[in-house]
């Protein structure tokens, strides 16, 4: 069998275009962890060493699971730069017990926000029903101080991020002074380094208030995005009602000050789970909406976006998805503007392609007018969805969520959902450096078990990566010239081999 040159250049072409031009991440490494009870992240981020941790809830005791306190305990996992689990910790007591956020501290640690209805265990100090919980741990996951906060009512912390002065602002919602108008109001919470508490502020009227989502801002203030069924209270004025919940957006001082608000959506439910602040000072929304006459809905529910400017007016608003459920839970933003949305996707038709069967990670890539440059969906036959996202130091991406699937892009379930981490290369990985093809020779081709490589120009390879036809990374290995392909299926792949100052590609048949 020969692979004839023309058929060869051909399928290069269209590959090498495909992934310097479509621009959408392939997957570096993915993993799956758990034990035989269900597990589910919300929470990532990368490491100072490199390598990522992520948070949740697990109910096992079992596989990758120790120490469970019972029911759903905190669940924290910290990884190799491979994926390869190096601790786990789960906190709690006998209730349930859920992370939900969380910021890298300056000191190399994490802050964790969720909540806990626990009074025993690692916790103490419970008001009642479900308290907000905020837990410092250091590098190494020793806690180093906690926060149980709440009213009479339910209450959870429900994003975290680090402030400019050491400290960190946390959002949530429910009674967190025991004095709100109908027991859930949205709540901003300004911590300092040692947890100690500088100051909260309750949003909300009659109606059920929620925040989850804060960020500091350009000026020191803070914004916040959540939902509103209210229209009253310090937030009147809106077109919400207890039948028709809005998304909403508030602006605070750096003192907690109210400094303006807006609720908006479409005449259905809205709901807004992501905010960040864009370069001119105006924002980006991000949720779901079940809103028939939002922009572009193509039914049932939509992942949903808003464009707002820097007074918090609506500059657009779009509904993105297909004719299944389509959800966004958080917003990150990219060097130059654009911003990259992560959730999960029901579909296989309108705005996406390539569904995997039931529910499927889903990311896409925008520019500041809600263009779609690339999206991708990830996962298996089951569920699997995406909670958050994380940008990492070499611009590529991590994120994090829950897979029932096995098959697929998902290699293993333990049973149930999974927590279930996937590393992304950065998008222009193959455009960072000089691209050649013809001092690099692949030998046999096509080849059985053994592919070798040689260069005319006696380079040495540092890194290599095998890809099949779909862009998914199929092996990788260092500073190695021959690679393993038996266990590799027939059919054509695409090799990338990164030297000092070039990367070599070229097209090879697996018999």
């Amino acid at each position: 069998m020969v692979l004839k040159s023309n058929f060869r250049f051909s399928f290069f072409s269209v590959l090498i275009c495909s992934m310097l031009h479509a621009q959408a991440p392939v997957i570096q490494w993915q993993k799956s962890f758990g034990g035989s009870g269900i597990e589910e992240a919300s929470a990532v981020a990368q490491t100072l060493d490199g390598g990522y941790i992520a948070a949740g809830f697990t109910q096992s005791n079992n596989g990758d699971v120790t120490g469970n306190h019972g029911g759903k305990d905190v669940w924290i996992i910290k990884t190799d730069p491979s994926g390869s689990m190096q601790w786990q910790k789960a906190l709690g007591g006998s209730g349930d017990d859920e992370v939900t956020g969380l910021a890298k501290t300056s000191d190399g640690g994490y802050i964790f926000t969720g909540y806990t209805k626990s009074n025993n265990g690692d916790v103490s100090g419970n008001h009642g029903l479900e308290d907000a919980w905020i837990i410092k741990l250091d590098a190494m996951g020793i806690v180093k101080w906690q926060q149980v906060m709440g009213g009479v009512f339910n209450d959870r912390a429900t994003s975290v991020q680090s402030t400019t002065d050491g400290g960190c602002i946390v959002s949530g919602y429910g009674s967190l002074d025991g004095n709100n108008d109908a027991g859930m109001d949205g709540w901003i919470l300004k911590l300092t380094a040692t947890g100690a508490v500088e100051w909260h502020k309750m949003v909300g009227g009659t109606g059920m208030d929620t925040f989850y989502s804060v960020q500091q801002t350009s000026d020191g203030g803070f914004i916040a995005a959540g939902n509103t069924a209210s229209s009253d209270g310090n937030i009147s004025g809106g077109n919400a009602t207890q039948n028709n919940y809005e998304s909403l957006a508030v602006k605070f001082d750096a003192s907690g000050n109210i400094k303006w608000y807006n609720s908006f959506g479409g005449s259905n439910l809205d709901m807004a789970y992501s905010i960040i602040q864009l370069p001119d000072g105006g924002y980006v929304m991000g949720g779901y909406t079940v809103s028939p006459n939002v922009p572009g809905y193509h039914g049932n529910c939509d992942l949903w976006l808003a464009r707002l400017n820097p007074e918090g007016s609506v500059k657009w608003q779009k509904a993105l998805g297909g004719s299944l459920i389509d959800q966004g839970f958080q917003l990150l933003l990219c060097d130059n503007g654009d911003y990259i949305i992560a959730g999960f996707t029901g579909a296989d038709d309108g705005d996406v392609t390539g569904g995997h069967g039931n529910c499927d990670l889903w990311m896409l890539r925008l520019n500041d007018t809600g263009m779609i440059k690339w999206q991708k969906t990830m996962g298996g036959a089951l569920l699997d969805r995406a909670t958050c996202i994380a940008k990492t130091t070499d611009n590529g991406y991590v994120l994090a969520g829950y897979t029932w699937s096995s098959d697929g892009d998902v290699t293993q379930n333990h049973g149930n959902d999974d927590f279930w981490m996937v590393r992304l290369l950065p998008e222009a990985s193959l455009s960072t450096q000089s691209v050649v093809r013809d001092a690099m020779v692949l030998f046999p081709n096509p080849a059985k078990t053994d592919l070798t490589i040689g260069f005319a120009d006696g380079s040495k390879p540092k890194n290599i990566f095998i890809y099949d036809v779909s862009g998914k990374i199929v092996i990788q290995q260092d500073r190695e010239k021959k690679v393993g392909i038996e266990n590799l299926k027939t059919g054509q792949y695409f090799i990338k081999v990164v030297c000092e100052g070039n990367v070599y590609t070229e097209t090879f048949i697996k018999e």
